[in-house]
């Protein structure tokens, strides 16, 4: 027999974090890399315009493949979406100005 598990902890709130997306194609044309607002809760990630509040991207969780932190430099996170129109995977990284610790 088989010992149940405790259900998954909720988080107590969304996490909102600033963060800097490096698109290369922006960088090689000398355009200045956006800033946006990076939500991350139990059903996805939504990437937002800071003052505005839109969605640029909405990533539900189950669309969510990996996601990782850099282990030397922790400013530095990403994670690989399917999008659900084109099918395609697409990778997102972000360059946060500042760690960003996540409440437990």
């Amino acid at each position: 027999m088989s010992a149940k598990r405790p259900p998954p902890r909720r988080p107590r709130t969304m996490i909102n974090i600033t963060l800097v997306i490096g698109w290369h194609i922006k960088k090689s044309e000398g355009q200045k890399t956006p800033k946006v607002e990076l939500q991350i809760s139990i059903y996805g990630v939504k990437i937002l315009e800071p003052k505005t509040k839109e969605i640029l991207h909405n990533c539900q969780l189950h669309r969510i493949s990996f996601c990782a932190d850099d282990k030397t430099d922790k400013r530095i996170f990403t994670f690989i979406c399917k999008d659900s129109e084109s099918n395609k995977h697409l990778c997102y990284v972000f360059d946060s100005e500042k760690c960003v610790s996540i409440p437990d």
